[in-house]
């Protein structure tokens, strides 16, 4: 089974994966209706964001190495 991407989830939604990542991002600038929509779609696909990825974006892995 394919995992569901962000870009996945956002098409039967009619939303960019760019607004799917602002849903998750609790910064972002994002209509609270839009923002639940994206939570509820995303909670019955079983989407979770990867932190894989958003570590590239971020430049923060949150891994402490000892």
């Amino acid at each position: 089974m394919r995992s569901v991407t962000a870009e996945l989830l956002g098409k039967p939604l009619g939303l960019s994966q760019s607004t799917v990542s602002r849903a998750f991002s609790n910064v972002a600038s994002i209509h609270p209706e839009t923002r639940a929509r994206i939570i509820k779609e995303a909670h019955s696909l079983g989407y979770r964001p990867n932190i894989l990825a958003r570590s590239l974006i971020t430049r923060r892995t949150n891994i402490i190495a000892v």
